[in-house]
């Protein structure tokens, strides 16, 4: 049988494995994959607005220190922006969009397919009453009169019997 990875255990391998790569190696791999050094331009000019508001003026002024600080440092080259990174996916469709009508539908269908395989209990899905059996009440009602029989309530009797007279007459 193969080995079980949770999720936290998988991060760490892949933490691990990151730290372990060499700079000159990521920095090849984006060479063999076509990049070339100082050859990523802006794409249009609200992104040029949006690099300026990040580069320090009207950007928090701690990303502005931290970005500098990275720069100096040569970890992060002049020629890339913060927003090369923040809007790298900014296009992607990562999930439908459905209307309220779409996610009510697809909800009750799995209420109703949930409800409709489940034998034990009823449930309300959607605000659909699942049919419950007749045998299902009497053994319900058979179980009611056991109890109040056994905490010899006459009051709950009495009612319990007009309920109990009620509803044979719908299952009739």
């Amino acid at each position: 049988m193969g080995a079980t990875v949770d999720l936290f255990i998988a991060v760490q391998m892949l933490a691990a494995a990151w730290m372990s790569t060499k700079r000159d190696i990521i920095k090849n791999c984006f060479v063999h994959t076509g990049f070339r050094h100082g050859e990523l331009t802006l794409a249009g000019p609200s992104d040029a607005a949006a690099n300026e508001e990040c580069s320090g003026q009207g950007g928090a002024p701690e990303t502005a220190a931290a970005r500098g600080t990275l720069r100096e440092a040569g970890i992060v080259p002049d020629s890339i922006d913060l927003y090369d990174f923040v809007d790298a996916d900014a296009d992607v469709i990562v999930y439908e969009e459905l209307s309220d009508e779409e996610i009510l539908r697809s909800a009750c269908a799995a209420a109703i397919s949930d409800a409709a395989d489940s034998s034990d209990d009823d449930e309300v899905a959607c605000g659909l009453l699942v049919p419950v059996t007749a045998s299902r009440v009497m053994d319900s009602l058979d179980t009611l009169c056991t109890f109040l029989g056994a905490h010899d309530d006459d009051v709950a009797m009495q009612i319990f019997t007009k309920c109990e007279q009620r509803i044979l007459l719908l299952l009739a």
